[in-house]
């Protein structure tokens, strides 16, 4: 593992703001490719071993991360977020030649470096799936696990390119095995969506009941006194491009989630 006070990636960042404390960049190998990722550190004690790791969403880089990481890492929780590789400049490859799997098995590099301190994992969208694989093999240290707009993949999508994947629906998202881990997850939970967007309604119709979401079904399957769910009141949509636009809110729901983690 490399470790430098730069990164090589720089201009490649989809967000290029500076962060509010100490970084570090670490890089680590994968055949013959190299993957970043970023490690906040706290400001009062500067770079140590985090102990929450994140992973992106669709499309994005460590850096889609930003108005949670920072809005964290001012109230002291360190962090570690890679690049996934498939999704962005920064992360390299294309979609055709990379899969959930892979994604999966370069969170599970990254996490292997801080354990047996892996306490908390955060993850968006597609990120949920690498982040329950991750849950999966850090189950007697994990304690916290955030989903934010969480999308699930029955497992066969697993392997399947990335260029399939996410550019289909996610159908029979309910039989994906990491979705029913969550049952034996003794850890807590917090699910974080924007507001659902309504629904028309088909004609010669006066009533429909919605579809059962990820979140619905992660929310069920964690019993009550472990699972919190936030719904943030304005965002209409997916809920990290809404937070780039709404500092304001974004530093409210860094609060929340801090006061959820706890002291890591």
């Amino acid at each position: 593992m490399k470790i430098s006070t730069q990164s090589t990636l720089r201009s490649r960042w989809q967000h290029p703001e500076d962060p509010p404390g100490p970084v570090r960049y670490v890089q680590e190998q994968f055949g013959p490719r190299r993957q970043e990722a970023r490690v906040l550190g706290q400001p009062a004690r500067g770079v140590g071993r985090p102990r929450l790791l994140a992973v992106h969403g669709a499309g994005g880089d460590y850096t889609q991360l930003n108005p949670v990481l920072y809005g964290l890492q001012r109230r002291g929780v360190s962090s570690l977020a890679m690049n996934l590789y498939g999704h962005s400049d920064a992360g390299g490859g294309t979609q055709a030649t990379a899969s959930l799997e892979l994604n999966a098995s370069e969170a599970l590099r990254f996490g292997e470096r801080l354990k047996p301190g892996l306490l908390a994992l955060l993850a968006v969208d597609v990120g949920a799936m690498a982040a329950l694989r991750a849950a999966q093999a850090h189950v007697r240290s994990l304690h916290r696990l955030v989903l934010i707009d969480p999308f699930i993949y029955p497992d066969p999508a697993l392997t399947r390119s990335l260029s399939v994947v996410l550019n289909c629906p996610s159908l029979r998202w309910q039989e994906s095995s990491l979705l029913e881990s969550l049952r034996s997850f003794l850890g807590h939970v917090m699910v974080i969506t924007g507001e659902p967007m309504p629904m028309p309604l088909p004609r010669h119709r006066t009533e429909r009941l919605p579809p059962l979401t990820p979140t619905e079904a992660i929310v069920r399957l964690v019993p009550p006194r472990r699972v919190s769910r936030v719904v943030i009141t304005g965002c209409p949509g997916q809920v990290m491009p809404w937070l780039h636009s709404h500092p304001g809110m974004a530093d409210r729901l860094s609060d929340s989630i801090a006061g959820f983690l706890g002291p890591i």
